[in-house]
């Protein structure tokens, strides 16, 4: 939960990632939490360079999560106009969607087909304004 709740922080600022990332390999500690955000920070260094931008949009206030423990880390951001990049190109979701098909049952879902079915959710809730009192905890932590 620490963890989730760091990289939800990490969000807002998407330009400090390689500069974390160097301070965490110097670190000499072996803690697990370091591990896991040095992980973390590698992954997001790695979809910066193929996505071509350092904002990778905001974290989903939830991840995602399988029978098989698997753990998706979900971070949205508006795309006005759909472009390209070195491996591949942005497409709507609903389009997505409808090219994805389910490998799996509906009563074990893996991650994937979890976040296919909740990409809408997690996009509406990225866009509606954020009730006044969310700044204030935002503030606070």
């Amino acid at each position: 939960a620490n963890e989730f709740l760091w990289f939800c922080k990490l969000s807002y600022a998407w330009e400090e990632v390689d500069w974390l990332r160097q301070k965490l390999a110097a670190s000499t500690s072996s803690s697990t939490a370091l591990q896991a955000r040095h992980r973390m920070l590698t992954a997001a260094a790695q979809l910066q360079a193929l996505l071509g931008t350092q904002h990778l949009g905001r974290v989903h206030y939830e991840p995602i999560k399988d029978r098989d423990g698997n753990v998706l880390l979900v971070t949205v951001k508006a795309v006005d106009a759909p472009s390209t990049w070195a491996g591949g190109r942005w497409m709507p979701i609903a389009r997505f969607q409808s090219h994805r098909k389910s490998l799996s049952t509906p009563e074990q879902p893996t991650a994937l087909d979890i976040l296919l079915i909740t990409l809408q959710v997690c996009a509406r809730w990225h866009r509606q304004p954020m009730p006044p009192h969310c700044a204030s905890l935002r503030a606070c932590t």
